[in-house]
């Protein structure tokens, strides 16, 4: 557990329904699920009372980053077929019991999602919890689209390359077309050294095309690619500089002003930028 948060929590029953938040991308590959699993442990590290949903049906790996691939003896479409109860399928966190996670099924269609066994779901957790964290699928099909009428907002994941950026802002037109509210995007695997080698576009670029909020950046850390392996999620290692960012991340998300970290502020790039002659 992060000590680092411990002593703030005071869990927190919110009397108004949870915000259903669906994590989105516009590829595979760029970290979504990672974000999601570590957001989630943010928003409940803060206090909050959050639930979240592996919405790739077919693939499900958020387990596996969250470190409860062994827990697993139901899943979404169980509940949905009533072959379990919600309460059966629902994992509570060890560290911190106001996270619960909803796992996929490895063995139904992207599609499957749908219908009113699905909302009837969402309905019941929004009286529960502050927060609905959906883990979408990857890109803009029907997985995705079947999410978005019982989402709130839509939080984009990208990573700082030209291909992402530009597929994220198709993925943008699609939210738009469906009235999903699309504010914020979190940049994934940045490195200031790559971006003022214009191998990364800059964070300031990243905006001018998107035409969003820059939630949070979250650096190339190899510790990010150990927690997966190790099933600890990194924000759950208070050393490691992307623990730091993602702590950021969730605090901004309640609306707390938390300066980027230093590594990403205009300033620091400036002065390293001026160091070497540019």
């Amino acid at each position: 557990m992060n000590d680092m948060l411990r002593s703030d929590i005071g869990y927190k029953t919110n009397p108004d329904l949870a915000k259903v938040v669906t994590v989105v991308s516009g590829k595979g590959g760029v970290g979504k699920s990672t974000i999601s699993a570590n957001l989630s442990l943010g928003l409940a590290m803060t206090g909050q009372k959050v639930v979240v949903i592996d919405a790739d049906i077919g693939l499900r790996n958020l387990d596996i980053i969250l470190g409860y691939s062994d827990r697993i003896f139901h899943n979404i479409i169980d509940v949905i077929e009533g072959e379990c109860t919600l309460s059966d399928a629902l994992i509570q966190d060890k560290d911190f019991p106001n996270l619960s996670f909803l796992p996929a099924s490895q063995i139904h269609e992207k599609g499957s999602l749908k219908g009113k066994g699905f909302s009837k779901i969402i309905e019941t957790l929004k009286v529960e919890y502050n927060y609905i964290i959906i883990d979408s699928p990857a890109g803009i099909g029907v997985g995705l689209k079947n999410l978005l009428p019982i989402t709130d907002t839509a939080l984009l994941v990208v990573n700082p390359d030209r291909t992402s950026v530009l597929d994220a802002d198709r993925t943008i037109g699609v939210l738009d077309d469906n009235d999903v509210k699309t504010t914020d995007v979190v940049v994934n695997r940045f490195s200031i050294e790559k971006a003022q080698k214009e191998i990364f576009l800059s964070l300031d670029q990243i905006k001018d095309i998107l035409g969003l909020n820059i939630l949070g950046v979250v650096p190339e850390d190899d510790e990010i690619s150990e927690s997966v392996n190790t099933g600890l999620p990194v924000i759950k290692k208070s050393w490691a500089v992307s623990s730091k960012a993602f702590i950021n991340i969730a605090r901004r998300f309640t609306g707390k002003s938390i300066p980027l970290l230093y590594i990403f502020r205009p300033s620091f790039m400036k002065r390293l930028l001026g160091r070497i002659g540019m």
